[in-house]
């Protein structure tokens, strides 16, 4: 059985969204068919053919051009979402030849060091090659998936386990793993104020610094904003089948599993117009500008009115699963 090593760049309790979802799912599914593990630093032989390295920011780029050089292939996948214009980002190009640790020097040479770079939309292809010098000849693109346990638990979990602990139903949901400027919960908030529509707001426990502030004031005491610490697994599919309307207005993504999700599970989608989501989602969702509180209240109000097409289920299930990924995958390992 061949053998694989793996890393990533956090511990997964910093991060519970997509991000973290998708290593551990893709993991688990290549636990199936290959000796997988997480690379050991104590280990003294070389004794695996295949590195997989998640992230591009905090590795030594030694490190990987060393495995590489004993006969090891090395697997990135960058998990790269833009913030800033690429004409910005390409202004740090200088940065390359300064001989100071900078993250854009770093990344490239990390790009540079691998045999394989898989990459989960067209704008993340672009912007490595564009941005990082990336060589198009090493890249492939894949779409993420869903994992099985999630179709599984799509067909035995009860709404009821939801509604009977909060009374809600029919309302507005914000999945998210973590309220920030980038995942835009506030505008939302903001957008919704004073229209009476129940909204939920998932991981608030968890709070990006220099926001606490703000959102306190804009929830506390409203009586239709809902303020949840942490749903499990089995709560958070409960609660996308009693929810009306999954609302993601982030300024960037790679690929957004949890408008997926929830739009398996009978939620309408409003969306940020983020070329990730289009790729993904095509004409299943509305696509809003996530900086307009208007145009967002607008969306979020007709959805709410608007009857769901069970037709996104199939196209979700022929689209965005680990199987067909991991098929894909395969002769690159």
């Amino acid at each position: 059985m061949k053998k694989i090593k793996y890393l990533f760049t956090y511990p997964f309790s910093m991060d519970l969204g997509g991000g973290g979802v998708a290593i551990r799912q893709m993991v688990r599914r290549l636990e199936r068919e290959y000796d997988i593990d997480y690379l050991d630093y104590n280990a003294e032989e070389i004794d695996f053919e295949t590195l997989i390295v998640f992230g591009c920011t905090y590795w030594s780029p030694e490190v990987l051009r060393f495995y590489r050089k004993s006969g090891v292939k090395v697997v990135m996948l960058p998990i790269f979402d833009r913030m800033h214009p690429v004409w910005l980002m390409r202004l740090l190009k200088p940065l390359i030849k300064v001989p100071i640790l900078n993250a854009y020097s770093l990344r490239y040479k990390l790009l540079q060091e691998t045999d394989t770079i898989l990459v989960h939309n067209k704008s993340e292809w672009r912007d490595l090659e564009k941005i990082y010098g990336a060589d198009p000849k090493k890249m492939k693109l894949f779409h993420y998936g869903i994992s099985d346990e999630f179709f599984d638990m799509a067909e035995s979990v009860s709404p009821d386990l939801f509604y009977n602990e909060y009374k809600l139903k029919d309302f507005v949901f914000i999945p998210a793993a973590a309220v920030s400027k980038r995942k835009n919960q506030l505008t939302l908030i903001k957008a919704l104020k004073g229209t009476k529509t129940h909204l939920v707001i998932n991981n608030t426990n968890k709070i990006q610094d220099g926001l606490e502030d703000e959102f306190k004031a804009l929830t506390s005491d409203d009586p239709y904003i809902h303020c949840l610490e942490s749903l499990s697994f089995k709560m958070l599919i409960s609660a996308y089948k009693n929810a009306k309307v999954s609302v993601s207005l982030s300024q960037a993504e790679t690929a957004g599993l949890v408008n997926l999700e929830a739009a398996y599970l009978g939620c309408n989608l409003v969306v940020s117009k983020l070329e990730a989501f289009y790729e993904y989602l095509q004409d299943h969702a509305t696509f809003v500008d996530q900086n307009n509180p208007e145009e967002v209240k607008k969306a979020v109000l007709q959805a709410l009115v608007t009857d769901y097409d069970p037709s996104v289920r199939g196209f979700i299930e022929k689209n965005y699963t680990w199987d067909a990924y991991i098929e894909e995958l395969r002769p690159l390992l």
